[in-house]
């Protein structure tokens, strides 16, 4: 689930659907691919918003990478959604391994 779902699914809603979206809203420009990367990856990280304050920053700031990152591939989601599969992939490991974090 964490490779197909997550991955998949938030790289296509805000990575695809939202970022293209406001870029189109912005006028298509470069600068407007740039402002529309900046503000998906903002919103990227207000919607992991039961993290704490410092995990919302790294999501958002994860979010303008993966942003720039498919600017970077010529606006290729597949990248970044293989990417995020791996990524949540070996967190799911990590927790079957070390189990749930003390605190």
């Amino acid at each position: 689930y964490a490779f197909i779902g997550a991955g998949f699914y938030e790289e296509f809603m805000f990575r695809g659907f939202l970022m293209q979206g406001l870029a189109m809203f912005f006028g298509a420009s470069r600068g407007a691919w740039i402002v529309a990367c900046v503000v998906q990856g903002a919103l990227f990280g207000l919607a992991h918003a039961y993290q704490n304050p410092l995990g919302i920053a790294i999501t958002g700031t994860l979010g303008v990478l993966m942003g720039l990152l498919v600017l970077a591939f010529g606006r290729n989601l597949w990248p970044v959604i293989i990417g995020h599969g791996i990524f949540d992939a070996c967190r799911f490991v990590l927790f079957y391994l070390q189990g749930p974090p003390m605190g």
